[in-house]
């Protein structure tokens, strides 16, 4: 039986294998009449290290970033970033342990903006989940619509990224986000969450954040989150900070 995340894994490298071959053999143009943006970065360190025996041993590490954007008028775009860690010694016998190669997908996914104010956004692939119940990497599909310039609702549906959340068998994340602004003064957001396991409902949370900055002086930020199963609040977080002068920071 596919999983989910195999099918999304299998769906965004099909795509975008089909949609390199056919840009870059079709259309080698674009590239060069600046119909799309291609970026890749790499950056590699070599450290030396000790182990609690005394013995010395190099670590190597790569980390990589490419993206694709400016595709088709700018309403679609890709992201992708990982690392890999490489033991360039033998590991000794008492190390075994160890992987001598390790490696991790930070994050991968296609960016669709098909309405012409580009208002409404779909993202599906590893991305980046941030509300006020959860801030972690999962791998799925997202929405993000801005109804207007101080209203919104943000969803999603997938399964956590972490290898070791993924040994709790849970099948499915689902939840969303309501925000409302009030200019530049003041924002609200209203979250739900949901965790599914073996086909069962074993965490459902609500919860609400606030920013308020009328003035430069000061700000008050902080969330509260309710969990649904137990029936009562799980955590309060608010803070007040003052900025009496430039640079200067009391909270």
């Amino acid at each position: 039986m596919l999983t989910f995340r195999l099918v999304a894994f299998i769906c965004v490298a099909s795509f975008l294998t089909v949609f390199l071959v056919f840009n870059i053999f079709v259309f080698p143009s674009a590239f060069a009449a600046g119909f799309m943006d291609a970026g890749f970065h790499s950056k590699t360190y070599v450290l030396l290290k000790e182990d609690p025996q005394g013995h010395n041993y190099r670590v190597g590490y790569e980390y990589m970033d490419f993206e694709l954007k400016n595709v088709m008028k700018d309403t679609m775009s890709f992201h992708s970033s990982g690392w890999i860690r490489h033991h360039l010694d033998e590991i000794p016998e008492y190390r075994e342990e160890i992987d001598r190669t390790e490696e991790s997908l930070t994050y991968a996914y296609f960016s669709s903006r098909p309405l012409k104010d580009h208002n409404l956004q779909f993202n599906i692939g590893r991305q980046l989940l941030f509300t006020s119940l959860k801030h972690e990497y999962i791998d799925g599909i997202s929405a993000d619509w801005g109804i207007s310039e101080h209203n919104g609702i943000f969803t999603y549906y997938g399964l956590p990224a972490s290898q070791e959340i993924d040994k709790q068998n849970l099948d499915s994340i689902y939840g969303g986000r309501l925000y409302q602004r009030i200019k530049k003064y003041a924002e609200i957001n209203i979250s739900y969450h949901v965790e599914n396991t073996n086909h069962h409902q074993n965490r459902e949370e609500a919860g609400f954040d606030i920013w308020f900055g009328p003035i430069n002086l000061f700000e008050i930020q902080g969330k509260s989150n309710f969990n649904i199963n137990t029936d009562h609040w799980s955590h309060h977080s608010y803070n007040l900070s003052f900025y009496p002068l430039n640079g200067v920071i009391l909270s």
